[in-house]
């Protein structure tokens, strides 16, 4: 969902997700997640038992992580070094302004930079997959977890430059940054 100067939405999708569960013990539970909407983000491969996250997730905005009864929460502001912050910036320079109305053109650009990372991702997924579930079958539960948390890393860092090559093919091609504001 995208937000309408009309009102009739509450804002832009947050975040979406699809969850794998397993279908034998040859695989693991994972999911793939997305920090913005579908059709403007790039879903990251995230092993339920991977050891850690990248740091890079773990930062949210000026708001922080605080419990906040709803009618006191401040607007959230961008903040540096937070992938979700990343990607609702590039998510505002697709659409362009308030109206969506450079959406059609940019998301496309977007999106045939993601679905090419996002292809490339499944077959290095497939096979950290496999190895993680022979290195548990062996015992080796820590490195199985290091070798899931290493590959979803990895993808944070490429994520990371897709979205500047999005950004970066934008402004090429004539496009002017645009300031960031919202709220999560």
């Amino acid at each position: 969902m995208h937000a309408s100067p009309a009102c009739f939405t509450w804002g832009n999708t947050a975040s979406s997700a699809i969850f794998v569960l397993p279908q034998s013990e040859k695989h693991l539970p994972m999911l793939w997640w997305n920090a913005v909407t579908p059709c403007t983000g790039l879903y990251v491969p995230i092993f339920i038992a991977g050891d850690q996250l990248p740091p890079l997730l773990s930062k949210a905005g000026t708001a922080g992580k605080t419990v906040t009864p709803p009618p006191e929460v401040k607007e959230d502001q961008y903040q540096d070094k937070s992938y979700w912050w990343l990607f609702r910036d590039l998510l505002d320079r697709i659409k362009g302004d308030e109206y969506g109305r450079r959406f059609l053109g940019r998301q496309r650009i977007a999106r045939e930079t993601f679905d090419q990372v996002e292809r490339d991702w499944e077959m290095r997924v497939a096979e950290a997959e496999a190895e993680a579930v022979t290195l548990r079958g062996q015992g080796e539960v820590e490195k199985a977890a290091k070798r899931l948390a290493t590959l979803t890393a990895a993808c944070i860092t490429e994520a990371v430059a897709a979205v500047e090559r999005v950004k970066a093919h934008l402004t090429s091609a004539g496009e002017r940054p645009k300031a960031v504001t919202g709220s999560i």
